[in-house]
């Protein structure tokens, strides 16, 4: 009887070390989630956010400081930039899944063909590219939390806006100041 429980137990050790490898289904569920997340902001798509998010959800733009709570005012979010933008892509740039989370580095790219409600107030016409990051919190399938993460200054700088810096330079143009004239520029 000994035997037979020690053959058992490693039989059991032998195949559980002997397990597929490669990205749980865990980690594969959470990375689809996110991209499925990216797709929707492209798009402006917002059908398909009950399936991505808890109903009490909370979804944190830090750089322009809002927060979205619920359903109804993530959808608000995310259908904001085709109220200002055309021609966008959201091209992902890495996913980082775990399995209570994933975080996304991605990159906008857009022309603003509308206003900017409450930041700009003209259609520029400019194309703009913007680097950010999303980061979300999983749980049973569903996001509970998201938090995006962006480069504001580069996009503001883009659409012509400048900055005046203490000491009399200014950053224009998305580029830096130069050493010469202290002005930024191209």
């Amino acid at each position: 009887m000994k035997k037979h429980v020690i053959a058992v137990l490693a039989l059991a050790l032998l195949t559980a070390s002997c397990h597929r490898s490669g990205p749980s289904p865990l980690l594969q569920e959470n990375e689809v989630l996110a991209r499925m997340l990216m797709t929707d902001f492209q798009s402006g798509d917002v059908s398909n956010l009950s399936g991505l998010f808890y109903p009490t959800a909370v979804y944190d733009d830090y750089s322009n400081q809002n927060e979205y709570k619920g359903l109804q005012e993530i959808s608000g979010y995310v259908k904001r930039l085709q109220s200002w933008a055309d021609d966008i892509t959201l091209s992902v740039n890495a996913v980082h899944a775990s399995e209570t989370g994933v975080t996304v580095e991605w990159t906008l790219s857009a022309v603003q063909a509308r206003p900017i409600p409450g930041t700009i107030g003209v259609a520029t016409e400019n194309q703009v590219q913007v680097n950010g990051v999303t980061v979300l919190e999983v749980s049973r399938h569903l996001i509970t939390r998201a938090a995006d993460y962006m480069d504001d200054l580069g996009l503001v700088l883009q659409l012509g806006g400048q900055v005046h810096m203490p000491g009399g330079i200014v950053l224009k143009d998305n580029a830096l100041p130069s050493p010469d004239t202290g002005t930024g520029g191209r």
